[in-house]
């Protein structure tokens, strides 16, 4: 007897024009989300206002919080399958290569311009092992995820349409509702085992249709309705901003599976297809970029407090503005990234590597099995 792993198959992965651009535009506003989230909280604009300010601030943070959460269950929307194939685990080496050349050659640039007196060898030996050291927290909980997907993927398909919509059920009354309780700690969402969670709402949401089944005027209802429930905890509640204004908040995932039936429902002409198809691959560079120890600390972390000395209708502007910059210079680092590497093949050479690793796995597994089956 033989043990099938759905592994590397470099024939099955050809792109088709069956792509989903509205989903891909969505990981582009999620991860523009990301950064209005970390200018409002790591340039310190939140923490220097009071009153009204703080109020308007907050109202565009909870529209933004549900970025993370958009990132996990799109995974689950898009990699789920009905039908088994392949699943290319040499991937991941391609994922780490991208967020090693960031981590390391960041810290390295930096080393060598300024020498000991910007970064010292000991943290330059930390970038080098990004997902052991946490330099990510996103890309270490996701490689928790990364390799179990196909194993998910086989339970929820085991599952009927009933079935899987109790179980998602389950899931948001356990681990979304009582997810802050020390029963069912996630670590706020900074966890492997919340985006595990929400990749499954992203496959349940596929493999029941959900997306033809619920109207666009439904989703932006519930989007504002959602944001405006949390809102308003937020700033007339004293536990307001505990119990709402988290990753793993109700409002919050909900917010985030409106987003997503929103924008898959989307109609996008041949020309923004082709700006998104560009794009979207640069999406998650802009996170490896902007969150580094060393872009956030110079360029960052209290650099927008001035920000919060202007006008309470002109800072979530200004806010937003600013994010965008961030956004627009970090995408188009991570687009010369792209071409450098496709220019010189490191991709390809990596995956090649990584699938003639994953051929010996896959025979060394099937032996241990023939033998405990002998």
């Amino acid at each position: 007897m033989t043990i099938e792993y759905a592994l590397t198959d470099r024939q099955t992965d050809r792109q088709t024009d069956n792509r989903n651009y509205g989903i891909d535009a969505l990981r582009l506003l999620s991860m523009f989300f990301v950064t209005v989230l970390h200018t409002i909280g790591h340039g310190g604009v939140i923490d220097n206002t009071v009153g009204i300010k703080n109020d308007m601030l907050s109202l565009v943070r909870i529209i933004a919080y549900c970025a993370v959460n958009c990132y996990a269950i799109i995974s689950g929307f898009v990699m789920y399958s009905d039908q088994e194939k392949p699943y290319r685990y040499s991937k991941y080496i391609t994922m780490w290569i991208q967020v090693f050349f960031y981590s390391f050659g960041i810290g390295l640039l930096m080393f060598l311009i300024k020498g000991n007196d910007s970064i010292a060898l000991k943290e330059l030996v930390k970038l080098a092992l990004p997902v052991s050291t946490k330099r990510y927290w996103y890309f270490s909980a996701y490689t928790g995820l990364f390799f179990i997907v196909p194993f998910v993927n086989k339970f929820v398909r085991g599952l009927s349409r009933k079935s899987s919509t109790i179980f998602v059920i389950v899931l948001f009354v356990l681990f979304v509702c009582y997810g802050r309780s020390g029963s069912f700690y996630l670590n706020s969402g900074y966890s492997s085992a919340w985006l595990i969670i929400m990749y499954m709402f992203g496959a349940w949401l596929k493999k029941c249709d959900i997306i033809q089944k619920v109207s666009c005027s439904y989703s932006w209802g519930g989007l504002i309705a959602f944001t405006l429930v949390t809102w308003l905890f937020k700033i007339l509640s004293p536990i307001g901003e505990n119990l709402f204004v988290s990753y793993i908040s109700p409002t919050i995932v909900l917010n985030a599976i409106c987003w997503i039936l929103i924008f898959a429902r989307m109609n996008i002409n041949s020309i923004f297809k082709r700006i998104i198809k560009f794009l979207s691959p640069a999406a998650f560079g802009v996170y490896l970029i902007h969150e580094h120890d060393i872009i956030k600390r110079n360029f960052i972390s209290d650099k927008f407090i001035w920000i919060a000395k202007l006008d309470w209708w002109l800072i979530p502007l200004v806010v937003l503005g600013c994010a965008f910059c961030i956004f627009a210079v970090c995408l188009f680092v991570e687009r010369i990234r792209l071409s450098l590497f496709s220019t010189l093949r490191i991709n390809k050479l990596a995956e090649k590597i990584c699938y003639k690793f994953e051929v010996f796995i896959r025979k060394f597994v099937n032996k241990i099995c023939d033998c405990m089956n002998d």
